[in-house]
Formats: C-alpha cells, structure tokens, sequence
C-alpha cells in the first residue's frame, strides 16, 4: 500500500499505537537497582576532601597506610570533582596500584562502574583505567570477567559498537538486556551507555531496508526507556529518517516513527528552536521530517472537510482535491499548514484523540466566524516557491501572496482571524471545475511565478 493510498484514509495513518507506561515501572526498578547492586552508594561524600585528602597521601608515599575502607572511597574521585584522580597521572597511577596490590573487589567494581558512567575515551586517565580493568577484572570469576570477554566492555574502542550489536540483535527488553551487560537503569543513561545508543544508531542508518522497520522499532524501544541521551537527539533522528530518502515505510511504521520524533521535541513547525541542532547537523534528515509533515497536513485538511462539505458544494469540491495533490505528489508544495474553525477543530482533535496520533493535533483556528466564514470552514496554507497560497473550504476563493509581501500570512501559527487569509494580491474562484477552468488558470499563475508546474492528466477526480 503506498503512503498516498493509505493517508487518505485517516484511520490507518493516525491508528492507535499501543505505548505501555514506562517511568513507574522504570523508577521501582531504579530504586531496587540502587539498594542492591552497590552502584550508587555515595550518600553525602564530599569528594574535593576525598581528593584533597588522598594527593596528600600519595605525595606522602602513605598510601600503604591506609584502611581499605576509606581506599575504597577513591573510585568517586576518579573522574568526579574539582580535580579528578582520573587527571593527575602520578595520583591515577598510585591509586591503582594499591588497589591492585590489595586485591580489593569492592574497589574494582566501584571503578567499574566509574568507567560505564563516565566513558569518554578522549578523556585524560580513561584508557590507563581501562587497561587497568582489563587486567584486574578477569583476577575473580565473576559476572564481570564474562560481560568483559563477551563484550569487550573495557576496550574503549569496541565496546559501544559490540554492546550496541548485542542490544539490537536481542530479542529481550531492552532494560533485561541492559542489565546482563552490567548497565542498569542508572548506568545505561551514563557515558558507554549513550555511546552504545550513538553507535546502534549509526548502524540502523546503515540498514536494509528489509530489516529497517523492526531495527528501528528497538531503537525506539531503547530511547524510550533510557530519555537522557540528548547529545544523541541527532544521530536518533538521522537513523529514523536517513535510510527513508529513497523510500517510504509503511503506513504503520511511519505512525511509529513520527510519534517517536513528536517526544523528541514536538512538532518542529510550531517548535522550532527545539530542532535548531537536527537541521544544522542533519538537513536531508530534517528537510524530510518537514515534507511528511506537509504531506499529512494537506491530506489531513482533506479528509476532515471532506466530510464537511455540503452535498451541492461536493461536485465542485471533487475536483479541489486532486489539482492541490497533484502538487503536493510532485514535490511541489514546501509547506502546508491548515487552520480550522471550531467544528474543523474539534473533529480534527477527535481524529488524533482516537488515532493516538500527536502530529495531527498540530494546526491552527480560527478565532472568529467573519466574512461569510462559519465554524464549519477551513484554510489550507500552502507555500509553493515564492508563493503562499490560502485555499478555502466550501465555495471560498482561493488566494495568493508574493513570499515577500508584508501582508502575506505565516504559516504555523496556532490562531487566525478570516481577515489574514483574505484579499490576496491574486484570486480567485472554483468555477469550471468540469472544464478545469479555474485549474487552469492556477496552474499558469503558479508556473510563472515559480517554474512549477504538474500535468492536467493528475487533476481529474478519481473515481
């Protein structure tokens, strides 16, 4: 079924998608996390007096000296604090040592989990404490030694792309998954958790079309249960859009990712400063979030009038719908936006209510019934080139504005009044639709304004 096929029948583009409730669940098993595993065990430590205490210690050479519980302390200042263990190589280097000479576990899994929450290979101290683990972690035989040799979790150069190979191969959740690589709720939001994300993204990017539906499903599993990974937000995006620029996903599928780009940051025509970074750093990503989103706008102000047209209106009406499509098929219209009056809102938030889709909530109102305009009528905005066009429902005219007039409506605000989609420069009305009359007549204006153009062959109602 293609996309045009399938958008024109609203119930199986916006069909409800079943989301199960994540935080609550999410945080009893947080909570568990923390009483149980060690992990987070650093109740008000005040680490600058832990660093500043243990530099006086090595530069005394007394480390040997002290208790193994307060060494046990240390990993917190590896990397946390005013002045890391992690950045002082003589400090680094005696810590270690005297862990590894005392055989201490506790400290070793401490340190672990230092290294999972702060991963940063570039990051001065890491890689001497990951070859450290290397060599401490296999000393015990523990779950440790295992994730280590099946994963290669402390090698800093293989361990994101192998994690994320053993997450999107698994057909487990993504947090049962998580938990036996040794990232729990808490971890996985850390540095080699968000650097597994990054690197399954890049991966999915790179897919089969084949496989692309269900692959990106996982990594829309992955990012729902673990939402701190906004230094990810492009590469998450570029993995749900790149791979469609020479396709289109199914029906379903593309109701799945729009509603995962729609938690991301919204709708980027009414919220644009939340997608500022995705379209300076991926702009073919970006320009095709934008085009699905024209594309459901325009079918969307369709489908609702559709039903809202009076029956000795509905001939001419007929022939409204494949004139603007033709367009919009062709790649024609940049932009659209559509604005209803109070009936046209209220079914269109009913549509999007039943369908669990957030993009069709998305429009503007009008704020008042003036100008022969009732509650039932709707404006499709469209820009076309340097064209913005203001189509109406019912018998309105159509309306047309040069880009650059003052008096030109934008698009994407939330609230109209009938006066600002009026008195175009160009207009018209629909009659002659058998004949294409007023078709016609639109189509040249369009072609000479912008050099678009769309065959006449397109614009017969279908029958």
């Amino acid at each position: 079924m293609s996309l045009k096929q399938a958008v024109e029948d609203p119930s199986l583009f916006t069909q409800r998608l079943k989301i199960k409730a994540l935080a609550p669940v999410n945080l009893q098993k947080a909570i568990k996390l923390i009483r149980s595993d060690g992990e987070s065990t650093r109740t008000a430590l005040d680490v600058e007096a832990l660093q500043r205490q243990f530099a006086e210690h090595v530069a005394a050479g007394a480390l040997s000296s002290v208790a193994t519980g307060a060494l046990k302390q240390t990993p917190y200042g590896f990397f946390d604090g005013p002045k890391p263990f992690a950045d002082d190589e003589i400090t680094c280097a005696a810590l270690l040592e005297e862990i590894a000479r005392r055989s201490h576990r506790p400290s070793v899994r401490l340190l672990i989990y230092q290294y999972l929450e702060y991963f940063n290979p570039q990051r001065p101290g890491f890689r001497r404490l990951a070859d450290w683990l290397q060599i401490q972690v296999p000393r015990w035989d523990w779950s440790w030694r295992t994730r280590m040799e099946r994963m290669a979790l402390f090698d800093p150069d293989a361990a994101p792309e192998r994690l994320a190979t053993d997450f999107m191969g698994s057909e487990e959740g993504v947090e049962e998954r998580a938990r036996e690589a040794g990232l729990s709720v808490i971890s996985l939001a850390g540095g080699l958790g968000a650097a597994a994300f990054g690197a399954a993204c890049g991966q999915v990017a790179a897919s089969r079309a084949a496989i692309m539906p269900s692959a990106q499903s996982r990594l829309i599993d992955w990012h729902r249960v673990q939402k701190g990974y906004d230094a990810q937000q492009t590469t998450f995006v570029n993995a749900l859009l790149r791979p469609w620029r020479d396709a289109e996903p199914d029906v379903q599928h593309k109701t799945v990712l729009m509603t995962a780009l729609e938690e991301i940051g919204g709708d980027p025509r009414v919220h644009p400063a939340r997608w500022l970074r995705v379209k300076a750093e991926a702009p073919e990503a970006y320009a095709l979030l934008l085009k699905w989103l024209t594309k459901a706008s325009v079918y969307q102000f369709f489908d609702i009038i559709d039903d809202m047209i009076p029956y000795d209106q509905s001939h001419m009406w007929a022939y409204r719908r494949p004139f603007w499509t033709a367009y919009l098929e062709a790649g024609h219209i940049d932009e659209a936006w559509v604005v209803f009056g109070a009936n046209g809102v209220a079914r269109a938030r009913d549509t999007a209510l039943q369908s669990g889709g957030k993009t069709t909530a998305n429009f503007g109102k009008l704020v008042r019934a003036a100008r022969g305009k009732t509650a039932d009528h709707a404006a499709l905005i469209l820009k076309i080139g340097d064209l913005v066009i203001a189509e109406w429902s019912h018998s309105g005219a159509y309306q047309i504005w040069p880009v650059s007039s003052k008096l030109t409506p934008k698009l994407y605000a939330l609230s109209y009044d009938p006066d600002d989609l009026m008195d175009g420069p160009e207009m018209g009305t629909h009659g002659g639709s058998e004949n294409y009359t007023w078709q016609y007549r639109v189509h040249e204006y369009i072609r000479r304004k912008t050099a678009r153009t769309t065959s006449s062959n397109d614009w017969r109602p279908r029958r």
